[in-house]
């Protein structure tokens, strides 16, 4: 082999390397632009994240608020029904005395009731 076919393989080769060497850097430009958009991705959906975490602890928050109003409700309808219920009870036996008439002896037992009260009462002057 010349001298000048050696320097011929030896330039092809360095040609070579130099176009590999601008692939190269063309590719390390590309990784980091990548990089740079991977992390400013990253970012929002940090952000994203964030934001949804704090929406999460407002719809708990509002969730156990509106448990606790049912609970409160819940009870303030059945002390009502049991109202309800003694009203009824009390009506029924209110009625219950009118047709019997016992509202009269009723009566007659208050009464009866009160006069032995002022008689004690009375006495104990």
């Amino acid at each position: 082999m010349s001298e000048y076919e050696r320097l011929d393989r030896i330039e092809e080769t360095l040609e070579k390397l130099a176009e590999s060497q601008v692939r190269f850097e063309a590719n390390q430009v590309k990784f980091e632009a990548n990089q740079v958009k991977f992390e400013e991705n990253q970012a929002r959906f940090e952000a994203n994240q964030a934001k949804r975490e704090k929406e999460i602890e407002i719809i708990l928050a509002i969730q156990r608020e509106l448990q606790e109003k049912q609970l409160n409700l819940t009870d303030a309808v059945t002390r009502l029904i049991e109202a309800s219920s003694r009203f009824d009870q009390r009506i029924n036996q209110l009625l219950g005395y009118s047709l019997s008439h016992e509202s009269d002896h009723l009566d007659l037992t208050q009464r009866l009731i009160n006069l032995e009260r002022r008689v004690n009462k009375l006495e104990g002057n």
